[in-house]
């Protein structure tokens, strides 16, 4: 739970700084340490990716770990997992604008806009399940950074109802490291190992958006994480190496 309350930590210390800077963080500035990110960020995919494949014994099957992304990027595709995520944060928007109205909801927006996106995608699923998994804190850890930053921004645009929005991702990402620590109390090292392979592709998906190189769809590449450890497991099945 460690990547998770630091995660939650730093919202709140950068929706503090925020209020603090009211309407005067720098966009430009922003944008750019966030790039400065997410090569720390492509670092970390890698030696994730590397590490699951390569280094650890029993290492993680390479095929079934390829096939599963890209089955799972195909059924992200078919269920539109992306466009799903978008249309949730609209729907959630409008909810709270039909609720409060569109000049007395400011506080409930802006708690619900900040969770939307402190808490939805590949990089929390990843994290949080890592965290619970093995204890690896390094994604969230990223990830807290990542919020800070934003949460400076929301907070000093949109006001306090950002603070709240640490209580989302302590309940949302603490639900999923707690199942982490479940399947890594159930599934056997291999199975583990591709699950940190695929998580780690993902990962350095991520980066590349950040640093601007491409617009992968990320959210549609989530269902890997089940296919590839799937897949690994009617391998070792078949005998194969």
């Amino acid at each position: 739970m460690v990547g998770t309350l630091v995660n939650a930590a730093a919202v709140v210390a950068g929706s503090t700084l925020g209020m603090v800077l009211r309407r005067r963080a720098d966009p430009a500035a922003t944008d750019t340490v966030m790039q400065g990110l997410g090569l720390v960020t492509l670092f970390i995919g890698g030696q994730m990716a590397y590490e699951a494949i390569v280094t650890r014994q029993p290492a993680a099957p390479l095929l079934p770990v390829l096939v599963g992304m890209a089955l799972g990027a195909y059924l992200g595709e078919r269920w539109a997992i992306e466009r799903q995520l978008g249309r949730l944060g609209e729907r959630a928007r409008e909810l709270v604008e039909r609720r409060f109205g569109r000049q007395d909801g400011e506080f409930a927006r802006a708690f619900v806009a900040s969770s939307l996106l402190f808490v939805v995608g590949p990089m929390t699923v990843v994290g949080s399940l890592a965290d619970g998994m093995s204890g690896d804190a390094r994604i969230l850890l990223t990830k807290s950074v990542m919020d800070g930053i934003a949460s400076v921004a929301f907070a000093s645009a949109l006001g306090p109802g950002v603070f709240l929005s640490a209580g989302t991702v302590l309940v949302y990402q603490g639900a999923l490291t707690l199942a982490g620590a479940a399947m890594g109390r159930a599934l056997d090292p291999l199975t583990m190992g591709t699950v940190d392979a695929a998580g780690g592709l993902l990962i350095l998906a991520i980066g590349l958006n950040m640093v601007g190189a491409t617009r992968l769809p990320t959210g549609n590449l989530l269902p890997a994480l089940a296919a590839a450890p799937l897949l690994a497991w009617l391998w070792r099945g078949l005998g194969l190496p």
